[in-house]
Parts: structure tokens; C-alpha cells; sequence
């Protein structure tokens, strides 16, 4: 769900919403709150340092092209 939302920049902050969208009926939006939303926190930062990581490897490989 973190990544659906994160890929698609939904700015759609509430949680049950995106529970609904996503289809997650199991959960309760208020234990998803208390429960679980570190692991959304969590993902977006590890999504945001793997694309500073991609970026930067990427200009490594697009000056080692240019000096070729």
C-alpha cells in the first residue's frame, strides 16, 4: 500500500481511505494508526534513499559514458 501510494504521489492522507482504496477490510483504521504506520513511515525513507542511490550511480555511469 506504502508503495502504491509513494509511486503514484496520492496525497490522500486519510488512513481509511487508503485502506478502502487498497482493500484492506481486516484492519480497522485506528489500530492500522496505533499498530502499523511505522511500517509506511519506514518504506517511504527506504524508497527515498534507494532513488538518491540510484540517482547517484546514474551520473557515475553517465560521466564514465562522456569519458569513454
Amino acid at each position: 500500500m506504502a508503495l502504491f501510494f509513494h509511486l503514484h504521489e496520492a496525497k490522500e492522507s486519510c488512513v481509511e481511505k487508503r485502506l478502502k482504496f487498497v482493500g484492506v477490510t481486516e484492519v480497522k483504521s485506528e489500530t492500522y494508526r496505533k499498530n502499523y504506520i511505522f511500517l509506511e513511515y519506514m518504506v517511504e525513507q527506504m524508497l527515498d534513499d534507494m532513488k538518491d542511490e540510484i540517482d547517484y550511480y546514474v551520473e557515475i555511469y553517465r560521466k564514465n559514458l562522456r569519458n569513454a
